[in-house]
């Protein structure tokens, strides 16, 4: 398995249990279910590549969202990373 496919798989991973953390089981597969993309890159030299997972199924509602939170970015609350030694 490669780094990339290693990626995606923690990331669809993580996106299953955010899911679960953020809807109720009535929530799921209704208009109330809260959906999630997840963004993973090298922070330092991404080099434009990374690993993006969602639940939207669609690329035209991706697309969508994507520019929502683009045209939001302002708005937006950064999270430092913690530099602890593990």
């Amino acid at each position: 398995m490669n780094i990339h496919e290693l990626w995606q798989e923690t990331a669809i991973e993580i996106g299953h249990h955010v899911r679960s953390m953020v809807n109720t089981p009535e929530m799921i597969d209704t208009d109330d279910e809260t959906g999630y993309v997840l963004m993973f890159f090298n922070a330092r030299n991404h080099n434009g590549k990374s690993t993006l997972v969602s639940s939207t199924t669609d690329v035209a509602t991706l697309r969508k969202l994507l520019k929502t939170a683009l045209q939001g970015l302002s708005k937006a609350v950064i999270v430092e990373p913690s530099h602890k030694e593990h």
